[in-house]
């Protein structure tokens, strides 16, 4: 038997392309989220460090005189204009748990949402052809088509 497929449905398609992008992203949206928060934290302990920054100017002698100048302590989170920053990291880095889950979950939908969309166009694309060109044709059979006809016919299976 010869058929056509004249349309294919939207929800049926988008479904397992959205399935598909689930799958396809999982492993990898973990990894990138764990870089993530890794980065985020460093990132966090880079601007800490900043914000302890000290000059230390070593001991002066002007003749009989010795001029010991104390350590200077600069700030150079709040020199440089990076409270707001240093403020956001440290928010997000505080729960690290859920900022992992968070970035996951965004990376994966994200692909999925790609795949979804990739699955629409192409859907659309296919219907709109198949109107006009005419579809795809397919031939179906049963599964035990052949061991029927041969054993029908007479000759040996083996």
């Amino acid at each position: 038997m010869r058929y056509r497929i004249d349309r294919v449905g939207f929800g049926s398609a988008l479904r397992f392309a959205a399935a598909i992008g689930v799958a396809l992203a999982l492993l990898p949206g973990l990894c990138i989220a764990g870089l993530a928060l890794q980065l985020l934290q460093r990132a966090g302990r880079t601007l800490a460090g900043m914000r302890e920054f000290a000059v230390e100017i070593p001991e002066q002698k002007l003749g009989p005189i010795a001029v010991n100048i104390p350590p200077i302590p600069i700030d150079l989170v709040q020199r440089l204009g990076l409270a707001q920053l240093d403020q956001t990291i440290g928010g997000i880095a505080a729960h690290p748990a859920r900022t992992f889950l968070l970035i996951a979950i965004a990376l994966i939908l994200a692909v999925a949402l790609a795949l979804i969309l990739a699955a629409l166009l192409a859907c659309a694309e296919y219907n709109l052809l198949a109107r006009y060109g005419g579809g795809i044709e397919v031939e179906v059979r049963p599964r035990d088509a052949t061991a029927t006809e041969l054993g029908a016919s007479g000759k040996s299976l083996s």
